[in-house]
């Protein structure tokens, strides 16, 4: 009997620790892979109209460096939260960037003009960001048509805005759809595991979407800008 209770406080011990840990990961007070200080100091977020009203003076008290912001997505929906989430992250010290949500529904001309109308160009914002993360059965573009509207859209940015822009991907999307084409400056999403499969690429590394900072409630993107300050300095717009 002494044995058989010992046993189910031994199970109860683990699925209870269990538990904890579960919580602990889904309330983001614990991060499996977050990257050390010492070894990545220039930190960041990125955010959109999903993160409400933000205190960005509270933001800038973590020491935080930079900030992306969500500007459009396809080529007819712009952020709500946009205009002010621009000018408190710039208020804030912090320096700023604006993404795009690339889609398979309108043509890479279309969704450029569409991002350059709303995010001005201004000197010190760090370069456009297109987040590309669609599933590819979900796609309305082959992916030849999808090369060829990607690389429009990117070549108008950088046209216009003067730097080459930044890529958001995940790990898999990059296997799926730029296994052979090289991209300068990625910013890789790799939320479980450190993005190991993109090692010698990346730039900026989203490590988690659970993060819990001062002057946003709830959770948000956490960000690490793989070189120093001054390599983050001299990526923006001059």
């Amino acid at each position: 009997m002494k044995r058989r209770v010992g046993k189910f406080t031994a199970i109860f011990a683990f699925v209870a620790g269990a538990l904890a840990v579960s919580v602990a990961f889904l309330s983001g007070t614990l991060i499996p892979n977050a990257p050390s200080v010492e070894e990545f100091p220039v930190r960041g977020i990125d955010v959109s109209h999903h993160n409400g009203k933000i205190d960005w003076a509270a933001v800038a008290v973590r020491d935080f460096r930079f900030a992306f912001v969500k500007a459009t997505e396809g080529s007819d929906w712009k952020d709500p939260d946009f205009e002010a989430n621009w000018k408190g992250a710039d208020a804030a010290g912090l320096a700023r960037g604006a993404y795009h949500f690339f889609t398979t529904t309108s043509s890479g001309l279309d969704q450029a003009d569409h991002f350059i109308e709303f995010v001005p160009k201004s000197l010190g914002m760090l370069p456009p960001v297109i987040d590309v993360e669609f599933e590819r059965r979900n796609s309305k573009m082959s992916d030849e048509v999808f090369h060829r509207e990607f690389r429009v859209f990117f070549e108008r940015l950088r046209a216009h805005y003067g730097v080459t822009p930044i890529v958001y991907t995940t790990g898999e999307f990059h296997r799926n759809y730029f296994a052979h084409t090289p991209i300068d400056r990625l910013w890789a999403r790799a939320v479980v595991w450190k993005p190991t499969d993109l090692a010698k690429d990346w730039i900026f590394w989203q490590y988690s979407s659970r993060g819990r900072v001062a002057g946003i409630r709830g959770r948000t993107d956490l960000n690490v800008f793989r070189f120093d300050q001054k390599r983050l300095d001299s990526l923006r717009v001059r």
